[in-house]
């Protein structure tokens, strides 16, 4: 498990940023109500409850391009909804307290965007989940640990091979057919190469062209995402 979970430590803050993670916060309490409502749906006789629970699908047809970004929110179990929260508190709270609120906000946007883009070329649909964003802010962290030193208290080689070998685990028992586990490992590859290449472009002082192609790519891919889930 990964080896540093002490909420209580408090982020080192560079610039205007605000002290408490009030997007992070509330990215927990979307996930929580609209999971809630996707696994209980006759929980609530209402219509928009219904909704709630889908929200990011667009209707019976299919899903909105928007769905790249709004069903990061939605989780298949309780379980995943807890791991995924676990993680996002620790590496948001750090990631919120550390940059600007709009640049915080953006690269959550595009961590969304591109791992549901990435598994959309992989599955046809983007998923479900905040894994691929949890992903992407580790790896921005890791790229960043030397300009950030808070962020390197969590960016730890253990926590790295623990990701890492958490994404395998999954590629594999995806494919084992008596287990019938469907897991987003598209969004999981393509967030973590996405917080890679936005950390080393702004972390790293040289060679930062060596990331800016990959990104392209990955750009390249959720346009193109984008595009299949408008025409399905």
């Amino acid at each position: 498990m990964p080896d540093t979970w002490d909420f209580s430590q408090k982020p080192q803050r560079a610039g205007p940023v605000l002290q408490t993670p009030l997007l992070t916060y509330l990215m927990v309490a979307l996930s929580v109500i609209i999971t809630i409502a996707y696994l209980m749906p006759g929980a609530v006789s209402s219509p928009l409850w219904y909704q709630l629970g889908h929200f990011g699908f667009a209707n019976t047809s299919g899903t909105a391009p928007w769905g790249l970004i709004t069903t990061i929110f939605i989780h298949g179990s309780a379980l995943h909804l807890i791991f995924n929260m676990l993680w996002l508190l620790q590496l948001g709270r750090m990631l919120e307290t550390s940059l600007h609120p709009l640049t915080y906000l953006a690269f959550i946007v595009g961590a969304a965007a591109v791992g549901s883009g990435c598994e959309v070329l992989v599955s046809g649909s983007p998923g479900i989940g905040m894994s691929g964003v949890v992903y992407a802010m580790f790896a921005l962290m890791w790229a960043g640990r030397g300009m950030y030193p808070a962020w390197a208290a969590i960016a730890t080689q253990q926590n790295l091979r623990f990701l890492v070998g958490w994404a395998i685990l999954c590629i594999v028992v995806t494919y084992i057919p008596i287990l019938n586990i469907g897991v987003a490992n598209g969004a999981h590859v393509g967030g973590f190469l996405f917080g890679l290449c936005i950390g080393f472009l702004f972390f790293t002082p040289r060679r930062r062209w060596i990331w800016a192609a990959p990104l392209v790519t990955l750009i390249g891919i959720t346009i193109f995402s984008a595009l299949r889930l408008h025409y399905a």
